[in-house]
């Protein structure tokens, strides 16, 4: 985790997660829940859920337009999460992503609101508005292709940012990704010694059908999975 300051800032200080780091820290829960399993299947978020959060699980709520998700930090260490009941009742691979993120916010940020400082920026932030425990996820914050920068202009962003690329691991973690397609890849030895893993690219498509269907995501968060692991040139 990187410390970044930002000088004149709402919220001068934070935390930057690289991808490797988001990657290293969902997987480690997952599997310290049990809930990693040892072949590709579909990941049990609900069940993960429950055992990393003493029987938490996720409540129907009327969020408001275009309102997907919330997260409710108030107390940390017994947060909420609220789904959309717009989200509940449509596709499943929609609902799964939704609930993906907000459990993203509960492994990386509930840390923050632990911090006056980070709660009193936000209270500023939104202009004194005495709720400044939950964090609310509109359409726009949630997305299948999980990709962006930092933007220095919103000093909040990064928290999404950082919750779509959890959401991509826990829906897909790498180890069981690299097994789904495993069979279209191959081992091409390096010039300096070692080998390298190859993917076929012939076959790119068939395996972003493979792994939607396997881990129950949208055909878009499988491609940028596929993509992530083994680029495309």
């Amino acid at each position: 985790m990187k410390e970044v300051y930002y000088r004149d800032s709402i919220l001068p200080l934070r935390y930057h997660l690289s991808r490797r780091e988001i990657e290293t820290i969902a997987t480690t829960e997952l599997r310290k829940a049990k809930c990693l399993p040892d072949s590709p299947r579909e990941i049990p978020l609900e069940e993960f859920l429950m055992a990393r959060h003493n029987g938490l699980t996720p409540q129907p709520a009327p969020l408001g337009r275009d309102i997907m998700g919330l997260a409710d930090l108030q107390d940390p260490a017994n947060p909420a999460i609220f789904i959309s009941t717009s989200v509940m009742d449509g596709p499943e691979h929609r609902y799964r992503s939704t609930l993906a993120h907000e459990i993203g916010h509960l492994l990386l940020h509930s840390h923050l609101y632990l911090e006056p400082e980070f709660t009193a920026s936000l209270k500023r932030w939104r202009s004194g508005d005495a709720d400044n425990h939950t964090i609310t996820c509109f359409h726009r914050d949630i997305q299948d292709s999980p990709s962006g920068s930092y933007n220095p202009s919103n000093p909040f962003a990064h928290i999404e940012l950082q919750a779509n690329a959890c959401m991509a691991v826990l829906l897909t973690p790498l180890s069981l990704v690299k097994k789904s397609v495993a069979s279209w890849t191959s081992s091409r030895p390096l010039r300096g010694g070692g080998c390298e893993t190859v993917f076929d690219e012939t076959r790119r498509r068939e395996a972003v059908s493979c792994i939607s269907t396997t881990f129950n995501v949208s055909p878009t968060l499988a491609s940028f999975r596929l993509q992530e692991i083994y680029p495309s040139n």
